[in-house]
């Protein structure tokens, strides 16, 4: 099966946007949302603080909590904001749930090379001040999930060749791919914890039991399938 290789495309993890839209607060704060934090800030995270977390756990850990209502539009109003920011390193922008996918492959003569384009990158990230994770690879989803993964820690995560990205995603647990509770469960009990240790399992086995979705996702981070992205359109006057 041919892969889908030549482009090199910047992930763009915002793990706080749900906060960082939102008018600021005292700290320590998380936003909530049908009775369950949905992120904390970090005051709040040093507390014990987690996703997930129930809103009376959330309290009896932490009585001084700032509970703050997650808001989808404003939400959604931030990650067009910072795609059209995006835009200051290619044209080639589409938008991720919870972030940014940038096609930078073509973009890189023109900041003096990858390294200078992420030095860039990592000057502006500073000064807009957004915690973010991201990930460099030759897919977009594979780039996507690398960023979402615990280990990029924010760091960043450079895989620019495809021996790099297989050898990254194969590490990683295959819960960044946040599949259904369905789907997980049923991975829990195959006992494969990687994304590694899954793509080794024959395919007709896994389109039987899991489904093509899964099976297609999980070929089109690896380059195996091509994975088209939606452009997202700038709008004809911004600042």
């Amino acid at each position: 099966m041919p892969r889908v290789l030549n482009m090199l495309w910047l992930a763009l993890y915002f793990p706080q946007l749900p906060r960082e839209a939102l008018a600021s607060v005292s700290s320590p704060s998380a936003v909530t949302a049908r009775g369950r934090v949905v992120v904390a800030d970090p005051a709040a995270q040093t507390a014990g603080i987690e996703a997930g977390l129930s809103l009376a756990a959330a309290l009896g850990r932490v009585p001084s909590l700032a509970l703050l209502a997650r808001d989808p539009l404003r939400e959604e109003a931030a990650r067009v904001d910072r795609a059209i920011w995006a835009g200051r390193f290619t044209p080639h922008v589409s938008l991720d749930a919870g972030g940014l996918r940038l096609e930078v492959g073509g973009c890189l003569r023109l900041f003096g090379g990858r390294d200078a384009l992420l030095s860039a990158l990592q000057a502006s990230l500073l000064e807009q001040g957004w915690e973010t994770h991201w990930a460099l690879a030759p897919t977009p989803l594979g780039a996507a999930w690398l960023a979402r993964s615990a280990e990029s820690g924010g760091s960043g995560v450079i895989c620019d060749r495809p021996d790099a990205m297989y050898a990254a995603l194969d590490a990683l647990p295959w819960r960044v791919a946040d599949w259904p509770a369905a789907v997980a469960d049923q991975l829990d009990a195959f006992g494969l914890p990687t994304l590694g240790a899954l793509r080794s399992v024959p395919s007709a086995g896994l389109r039987q039991r899991l489904g093509e979705a899964v099976v297609n996702a999980l070929w089109r981070a690896y380059g195996e399938l091509p994975d088209p992205q939606a452009p997202f359109t700038f709008p004809e006057h911004f600042e």
